[in-house]
């Protein structure tokens, strides 16, 4: 991530349409940005193809940038855009694939109990996070799965903290009901 006092010479560069620039918002950003978009949509090669969107949409859309914002949570908000819009077409087509992912296989050959189970439960908290609404999800993954702040995520989604506190009380109700359902059946 770049640093906040070099943010502003970063997004003039950006504005310039400095390449360079680009390559830079790419690198810094990458491993963060496909996290997020693959948690919402639990495929690696969607989540890629929503960076790739993503930074497309940075890049032609730099000069709408305010830079009363950060720029890391001006560009998580565009990921997790792509994101939902990604998400509607899905369902809109009917080419729900969560199936596929909900049924992944673990080899658990070579891995202890421990492991074998860690992963079993961060399938089940994966599928539980698919479930909630599009607003739940994405506070859920940006607080727990990607460390950002209350402030940070009301920033990203446009919307106050007190929403972002809302959507995740609700999510983390509606996780605890299902992992306490997963609970009684393991």
């Amino acid at each position: 991530m770049i640093s906040n006092n070099k943010q502003d010479q970063f997004v003039r560069r950006l504005k310039k349409g400095d390449r360079a620039a680009f390559n830079e918002m790419v690198v810094a950003y990458r491993e963060r940005g496909f996290a997020i978009a693959y948690r919402m949509v639990g495929n690696a090669e969607d989540a890629k193809d929503i960076l790739q969107e993503a930074f497309i949409r940075v890049f032609t859309n730099i000069n709408h940038f305010k830079e009363k914002a950060h720029f890391h949570t001006w560009l998580y908000r565009i990921v997790v855009n792509c994101a939902w819009d990604h998400l509607r077409k899905r369902k809109k087509h009917k080419m729900e694939s969560t199936q596929a992912a909900e049924s992944e296989v673990f080899n658990d050959e070579g891995q202890s109990d421990d492991t074998v189970l860690n992963n079993e439960l961060a399938s089940t908290i994966d599928s539980c996070a698919r479930r909630l609404s599009d607003r739940q999800r994405s506070c859920f993954i940006l607080k727990y799965q990607n460390g950002l702040s209350i402030y940070e995520i009301a920033e990203t989604l446009g919307c106050n903290a007190s929403t972002v506190k809302v959507h995740l009380f609700r999510a983390l109700g509606k996780m605890r009901k299902a992992l306490n359902a997963y609970k009684k059946g393991g």
